[in-house]
């Protein structure tokens, strides 16, 4: 039976008209996605290339790039080597002169001066020199009158010197000359021991320092540590005016004593032992005889206002 729609209105039909292949509008909807695209990212591009202001940090005053804020953070470097440029010596020393460590690293390299200077000359100084007269002059210079038999004696001792990192300038603040039977080496030399940042003494966050109101404490104790060791000091330090460095006030005394050098070696040693925070800001021993020498010493015990 065939169906007839009646409300069909009947109307000429039309030549039938020729369809767009689907490819075309596929290709022309790449096209213009792609135009979209390279428009938006025309407006982007510059936002993205827009250099950021440069963040502004603050650093403390005191502060240098040498320092180390955190006590753990000197196990994260004494391992570096100097092949990296790193001014760390093999063994975790700072290798760095006096004058350029910061603050804190110059209190602790103050502290150990003195002994770095016995422990050199035990190693450096060969038996058959003596000395007439050692002088330790505000942490950086190191002088000395000698006497030896030999030559020979002198040469070895400069080689142990400047193996330690002590070389003695030259004529004329540096000699050689006969003697008697032997030679006199005079030196003048400057000290750079760096800092042994593994020594047990060594602390950047100076939690070692004392208190302004244990000062008089820390040089009883100083005194005591002199007579266990034999160091004979001529009566008590005298005090020098106060000085105000920053956020450290030093406080310094100067002191006159006698004892022999072995004694000396041993009392400066059981500073350590004892963690007395003391330093030997000037020290000049002057030998009497084999076994007697003079001190004239100034200390410096540095305090945190």
């Amino acid at each position: 039976m065939v169906r007839i729609n009646l409300l069909k209105k009947i109307i000429k039909k039309k030549p039938e008209q020729r369809q767009i292949p689907r490819k075309v509008y596929v290709i022309g909807g790449t096209i213009v996605g792609i135009v979209c695209l390279a428009a938006l990212g025309w407006r982007l591009v510059p936002h993205f290339l827009r250099r950021e202001a440069p963040k502004e940090y603050t650093v403390e005053e005191n502060l240098r790039p040498s320092t180390y804020s955190r006590a753990h953070a000197v196990e994260d470097v004494v391992d570096e080597s100097d092949e990296s440029g790193d001014k760390l010596r093999s063994g975790g020393v700072l290798a760095l002169p006096y004058t350029e460590l910061s603050p804190a690293e110059k209190v602790n390299y103050e502290i150990y001066f003195a002994k770095n200077v016995c422990d050199l000359l035990a190693e450096a100084v060969p038996e058959g020199i003596g000395f007439r007269k050692l002088s330790l002059d505000n942490f950086q210079k190191l002088s000395g009158t000698t006497l030896t038999a030999s030559r020979e004696s002198i040469t070895q001792m400069l080689k142990g010197l400047r193996k330690g990192n002590v070389d003695p300038f030259p004529r004329p603040q540096s000699t050689i000359r006969k003697k008697g039977n032997g030679y006199e080496f005079q030196f003048a030399a400057q000290a750079e021991f760096g800092l042994n940042l593994r020594a047990p003494f060594i602390d950047l966050e100076l939690r070692h320092l004392a208190a302004r109101d244990d000062i008089d404490r820390t040089i009883r104790t100083f005194s005591q540590t002199a007579a266990e060791y034999g160091v004979h000091i001529n009566g008590a330090p005298k005090k020098l005016p106060v000085e105000s460095v920053g956020r450290f006030r030093k406080f310094r005394y100067t002191f006159k004593g006698i004892s022999s050098y072995a004694q000396f070696v041993r009392f400066v040693s059981g500073l350590h032992e004892k963690r007395i925070p003391c330093a030997f800001e000037k020290c000049m021993l002057i030998a009497q005889t084999p076994n007697r020498l003079t001190i004239d010493a100034q200390l410096l015990i540095t305090a945190i206002h």
